[in-house]
């Protein structure tokens, strides 16, 4: 697989199984730790956390990587929007000549001259600011749904999926979605009123 492929939405899903397959993420969850009452989780943090980092670290490379191929191979041309349109045009009309069903919003898109130059400049922009996503919080989260966001225009325009980021998977490394489940307690158990949220006629 080469990262000059136009699919290549398969190559950060195989990196991701990479980083878990050599890190040690069944000393928990697994049937052997539940066998095995001998083997029990490393109290050092850094154990359990570098694969977490690795992969917010590869989620990141990758989407520079591909800023970076866009305007090696494109050059400004890709900025001015030439080339992205021709890319959409190029899957239309592949999808056409296949027996497929291209866009409808493809169509309409490729006469509008506006369009290109602006959709062109934000991908850039995005890919190449993935490193802003390491900011945290309220930065963080912006770049994720632009990224997001960029993902679903492709699949609107050129009907070209990118699973991960589209079902929020690739982003996954950036959130501590682990709470789901270790603050599951308290999330779904019923709320005690406090004296605070009683009315004043309550109290």
């Amino acid at each position: 697989s080469s990262w000059g492929q136009l699919l290549h939405f398969e190559n950060l899903m195989v990196l991701y199984l990479l980083i878990r397959a050599l890190s040690p993420s069944a000393d928990v969850w697994s049937l052997d730790a539940r066998r095995r009452p001998d083997r029990h989780p490393s109290r050092d943090p850094t154990a359990y956390g570098w694969p977490i980092a690795l992969a917010s670290l590869t989620l990141v490379a990758t989407y520079v990587i591909a800023g970076v191929a866009k305007l090696r191979y494109g050059g400004f041309d890709w900025v001015l929007g030439g080339t992205l349109r021709n890319h959409v045009d190029y899957a239309a009309a592949r999808l056409d000549l296949l027996g497929g069903t291209p866009s409808p919003f493809a169509r309409t898109g490729i006469r509008s001259d506006w369009l290109w130059s602006i959709a062109a400049a934000a991908a850039i922009v995005i890919e190449l600011a993935a490193p802003v996503a390491f900011l945290g919080d309220r930065v963080r989260t912006i770049w994720v749904v632009a990224a997001w966001m960029m993902h679903v225009g492709i699949l609107a325009l050129m009907l070209i999926g990118f699973p991960m980021p589209l079902f929020l998977v690739a982003f996954a490394p950036l959130y501590r979605v682990e709470r789901i489940w270790t603050e599951r307690r308290r999330w779904w158990a019923p709320r005690r009123a406090s004296p605070t949220d009683l009315s004043p006629a309550i109290r």
